[in-house]
């Protein structure tokens, strides 16, 4: 064995290890280590034999205070902070536990990701456009996409939200102008403003039971969408939530809805009627302004 000990600085912290390194293989290449032994102690860590000549000899040829090149990522304890690689189809090293802001923001070469099992977290802009950017892999640890996560990546057709998620953020996938289906688990409570606002090729989307509220603007110029079902559990229909879908023609409602926000239904061109439960109390103004098709409304005594 060749023990070695490590001082490295980066920015300013200085980072301490010692561990060995095999040098010959010796008796162990004809006596492996017999992971059975009853001798061992429950708990005890295993000792890593293998020989890596290659990197004792990359070693060595550091001196002190020689630089040392990171090469593609930039990780500070736990969360990706930058990307200096060429793009193209990344995979993200095990180890990270967060993806940081703006990490991948305006990456024009990125084309796919694929995110490793102990991210919990993918931060405010991470990806924001990303126009090449077609295909992403969130692993189930993932519970919070944040703010303009994917806003603006534009080669993206399909996402899969993990079950971990419980919300989806502003503005997460707004203007990914290619995305055509988005899976949401059961246990997303909120989507937040904005969330899928210019989603011009969404034809189909499922609302999880979960779901409480649905911010403004979520789903308008998705033009492709033609029906959607409000879970049992919103009690507020938000401003502009569906202003100019073309081409939506049915939507159900809540049966304990509350309210319906300001321009909620405006140029839904398509919308022939609407059934609005009696639990409503409250219509926003051009709430259903150049609805044009919309020839049967029943509007509750209790609205003022």
């Amino acid at each position: 064995y060749q023990k070695v000990q490590l001082v490295t600085a980066v920015r300013g912290e200085k980072f301490f290890s010692s561990f060995k390194i095999l040098l010959s293989e010796g008796y162990l290449k004809v006596m492996p280590n017999n992971s059975g032994d009853s001798s061992r102690k429950k708990g005890e860590e295993t000792e890593d034999v293998r020989c890596d000549t290659e990197f004792l000899e990359l070693l060595k040829s550091l001196k002190k205070g020689d630089p040392v090149e990171v090469r593609d990522f930039v990780i500070k304890e736990g969360v990706l902070d930058k990307y200096k690689g060429p793009g193209g189809d990344v995979v993200i090293p095990a180890g990270v536990t967060e993806i940081g802001w703006r990490v991948f923001f305006n990456r024009a070469s990125l084309t796919s990701v694929t995110i490793p099992e102990g991210v919990t977290e993918i931060g405010w802009s991470a990806f924001k456009d990303c126009a090449n950017l077609t295909s992403v892999t969130i692993p189930a640890g993932v519970t919070k996409i944040g703010r303009w996560a994917f806003e603006g990546c534009t080669g993206l057709t399909s996402v899969t939200i993990p079950e971990g998620v419980t919300k989806i953020w502003n503005s997460a996938f707004e203007g990914c102008a290619n995305l055509t289906s988005v899976t949401i688990p059961e246990g997303v409570v909120e989507i937040g403003d904005m969330a899928f606002l210019g989603c011009e090729a969404l034809e189909a989307i499922t609302l999880p039971q979960s779901l409480k509220r649905l911010g403004s603007q979520v789903f308008p110029y998705c033009n492709k969408l033609t029906s959607i079902v409000i879970p049992e559990k919103v009690r507020q229909i938000e401003d502009d939530l569906f202003s100019d879908c073309l081409k939506l023609q049915s939507v159900t409602l809540p049966k304990k809805l509350k309210s319906i926000g300001d321009c909620a239904f405006s140029g839904c061109e398509s919308l022939c009627s609407l059934d609005i439960p009696e639990t409503v109390k409250e219509i926003g103004d051009d709430a259903f302004l150049y609805c044009i098709k919309l020839s049967q409304l029943h509007i509750p005594a209790g609205v003022t």
